[in-house]
């Protein structure tokens, strides 16, 4: 059991350039202007209590359970996060084991979401080829309801075997559901409108893994398969307002996250040479990683995914010091 006291502040000042959006033509379509720079000071307290234990059943059977408690001051709020695992072994000879945990989790409200109104506001307009506005839009950033922690409910199931002296395999089926994220969306109604922040995104990330691992003396060689599916809301918080701030923002909706990658083969190996060296190669070869293809009005169209395979080489030598 533990106890964990955290304090973190958030000040400064925001300034966002003017940006002009050129089309496939190399002519401007789209001007968007801020206001004026803004400051912002917040700070919050965030404290949690935790508590877990495990229980041998039997010599085959050992079971865990977990709980733990997460308050903070900018949601005022509680909240209580179960979690639970086992670890069987099938076989009397413990090489053949059955492994699994299912639990709840909460983040941490980032300090950039109730600072959100504080952020200039913006003015989106669209122009024609000889720079005429042909629409303008001027949009208020606003927060929608109350703000809640984000949430997500993870389990995953694993199954590992000792094949051979030295060769080890696993299977591993994982899945993790995450809801009230913070997206934001723009919303419009003639020439006003607002850029909404709410707890309204929610994703969901699946995988299946198998792996293998082979010991020969003092080399190891690895290789895996990660069959995986990440889709949900877009427009992350922190996509548009971390620490690199992108102007373009479209409606939210959802698809294939950012990092989805379906098809993914791993294969590395560490190798001791001599004069403690140690030689690591390393080769990925994986499908994803989707992108958007784009009018001139920033509409997307679809999703396309790539291909990319990439090969390093890591090579470390041991120093002493005496």
């Amino acid at each position: 059991m533990g106890l964990i006291y955290e304090h973190s502040a958030y000040q400064g000042r925001q300034r966002f350039l003017p940006v002009e959006i050129d089309g496939a033509l190399n002519e401007p379509v789209e001007r968007i202007s801020f206001t004026s720079p803004t400051l912002f000071r917040i700070s919050q307290n965030e404290t949690a209590w935790f508590a877990g234990d495990q229980w041998a059943i039997n010599p085959r059977l050992t079971l865990s359970f977990g709980l733990r408690f997460d308050n903070d001051t900018i949601t005022s709020s509680t909240h209580a996060a179960p979690r639970t695992g086992f670890l069987l072994s099938l076989t009397g000879d413990g090489k053949t084991l059955l492994k699994g945990g299912v639990g709840r989790f909460y983040d941490r409200v980032p300090l950039t979401a109730p600072t959100f109104t504080d952020l200039p506001d913006r003015t989106v307009t669209v122009i024609d080829q000889n720079g005429v506005a042909l629409s303008s839009v001027s949009y208020q950033n606003k927060i929608i309801g109350e703000l809640r922690s984000p949430r997500s409910t993870s389990w995953n199931l694993e199954l590992d075997r000792q094949i051979l002296a030295g060769l080890f395999a696993a299977n591993r089926l994982r899945t993790t559901q995450h809801t009230d994220d913070f997206v934001v969306s723009p919303v419009s109604s003639g020439t006003t409108g607002a850029l909404e922040l709410s707890n309204g995104g929610s994703d969901s990330y699946r995988e299946f893994q198998v792996t293998a691992r082979y010991q020969l003396a003092h080399h190891l060689l690895n290789a895996s398969y990660v069959h995986s599916r990440a889709f949900g809301d877009l427009n992350d918080l922190n996509q548009f307002f971390g620490n690199l701030a992108q102007p373009v923002i479209q409606p939210d909706a959802r698809g294939r996250l950012p990092f989805d990658a379906p098809n993914r083969f791993l294969f590395w190996g560490t190798f001791t040479g001599p004069l403690h060296l140690t030689l690591v190669p390393v080769y990925d070869l994986h499908t994803g990683f989707p992108y958007s293809v784009e009018t001139n009005s920033a509409n997307m169209l679809d999703r396309e995914t790539s291909i990319a395979s990439r090969v390093s080489l890591h090579l470390t030598c041991r120093l002493r010091a005496r």
